[in-house]
């Protein structure tokens, strides 16, 4: 790999090391060979494991560990990914710099791709995702999830407070306020395999209900939901989702509803100190 990386690709890890391993592959694989990849991660044996990567122990928090790879990257380009995503094909970077010649922009954003073999709840998940990466009347994109790339210079820290995906909202509604020039491309893809549980998949409802924005871009959304391309099974789940979402958002920001965390969500991740 090239001393002044052209790519620095920065992956948090909470350990799924079989996930991590695919992603990795993905990137080795690729046709385009001036990168650098990072690892930021909380589990010591997969500190010991990783090769041909810069690794860095870090709590597991998505904001710290973010933070700490812009820190470390050396790329022109830091493309953000999560361990159970996989770039599609080799010649990924290659279409991504294509996208760079032809856009002036700070900012890229792209979206989750199924696996040909992912459960029903999997593909809902991946639907729900690419509904948040939409424009409205926030003059930009509410949310960049899957994939995300940003030219390194004047970057401002991540958002640490919740450690969970909620914090991607107030970050980009930063960007923004400095003028950060965003482009959502329909399709930059990468492959996502969240492997979800019917349990974790509406846990993640609930707390996007709680922490990502839902105003201003109903009737956007639903546009799209009935437009989006997939089987009306997985179209049925993922309402179930958005409904999910919208029973917190309502209760919790427009009524004021007082209630205890639900049981069936599991333990609640509060923000850092």
């Amino acid at each position: 790999m090239s001393q002044s990386p052209k790519i620095s690709f920065c992956i948090s890890s909470s350990g799924r090391e079989s996930s991590l391993n695919h992603c990795l592959q993905s990137i080795y694989n690729q046709s385009f060979s001036s990168f650098e990849v990072l690892v930021a991660t909380s589990c010591q044996e997969m500190n010991q494991n990783l090769k041909n990567c810069k690794v860095f122990l870090c709590e597991n928090h998505v904001g710290k560990t973010r933070n700490t790879l812009k820190s470390q990257a050396k790329g022109e380009w830091l493309i953000f990914l999560d361990e159970d995503v996989e770039l599609i094909g080799t010649d990924f970077v290659k279409y991504f710099l294509s996208l760079v010649a032809e856009n002036s922009v700070n900012v890229f954003g792209g979206f989750y791709l199924s696996a040909s073999d992912a459960s029903l709840i999997d593909r809902a998940y991946n639907m729900t995702c690419n509904l948040w990466l939409l424009k409205s009347d926030l003059q930009g994109p509410q949310v960049l999830g899957g994939i995300y790339a940003i030219r390194s210079g004047d970057i401002p820290d991540y958002y640490d407070g919740y450690s969970f995906g909620g914090e991607e909202h107030p970050y980009f509604s930063l960007l923004l306020k400095n003028n950060f020039q965003i482009k959502v491309c329909k399709d930059w893809k990468v492959r996502h395999k969240p492997y979800h549980t019917l349990r974790s998949f509406f846990r993640r409802a609930w707390l996007h209900g709680l922490f990502k924005p839902t105003v201003n871009c109903e009737k956007l959304r639903w546009q799209l939901f009935f437009s989006y391309k997939e089987n009306m099974r997985v179209k049925v789940l993922a309402g179930f989702y958005f409904f999910t979402v919208y029973s917190c958002h309502i209760s919790h920001k427009v009524l004021r509803w007082k209630f205890s965390w639900p049981r069936w969500a599991g333990k609640p991740r509060t923000p850092a100190v």
